[in-house]
């Protein structure tokens, strides 16, 4: 949301009393650090009930955007008391040139140099793609070693440690989606 290139936490909140709200309800921004602490949360809309909050380019900028919707009037639980509430981001950070094509890719968090220093080797893996994604794999030199099977959103992650061998490998990283969508990131990692 800020264009540092790290994911951060878009998060509904209410004023509660008794397991019911009572009160203002609001969406809060979390912004995530290098270090995976975040920092205070920054209010960004108040309202008396909102739900169903995404991130979304809504401008067709490179800036994620927030949509939500929003109870206009009592009660909420009636959708023709609700709108949809949009709040476009005009945060100046680093931000990429052109929006991406497709909101899909292999992003590998971990090893971040090509050389690894240790036999164990730790894997931070995050895939997105245009449907559910089904899972990430590892494979070294032509041997899976790493599965992570996951099911639930277009968005995957893998985090595991490998014990690997001192020399040069050659590393294959696949994402794959329940439609058989296959997604391929490769390099050489050598391990001293």
């Amino acid at each position: 949301m800020n264009g540092d290139g790290i994911n951060d936490l878009i998060v509904e909140e209410a004023d509660c009393n008794n397991n019911s709200q009572q009160g203002n309800a609001y969406i809060t921004l979390l912004t995530r650090n290098r270090n995976s602490t975040y920092n205070p949360e920054q209010l960004v809309h108040t309202s008396h009930f909102v739900n169903n909050i995404a991130a979304i380019r809504a401008d067709r900028n490179t800036r994620p955007d927030i949509v939500a919707q929003n109870c206009t009037k009592t009660p909420c639980g009636l959708i023709a008391n609700f709108n949809t509430v949009l709040l476009l981001n005009n945060t100046p950070g680093n931000f990429p040139s052109a929006p991406p094509n497709a909101f899909e890719g292999i992003n590998v968090y971990s090893p971040l140099a090509s050389t690894a220093v240790s036999s164990s080797v730790s894997f931070a893996v995050g895939a997105a793609g245009q449907v559910i994604m089904r899972d990430v794999e590892v494979w070294v030199d032509g041997k899976k070693l790493a599965l992570q099977l996951d099911g639930f959103s277009n968005y995957t992650f893998l985090n595991r440690s490998l014990g690997l061998a001192a020399g040069s490998h050659a590393v294959a990283i696949y994402a794959a989606g329940w439609d058989q969508s296959l997604q391929k990131k490769t390099f050489t990692l050598k391990v001293k």
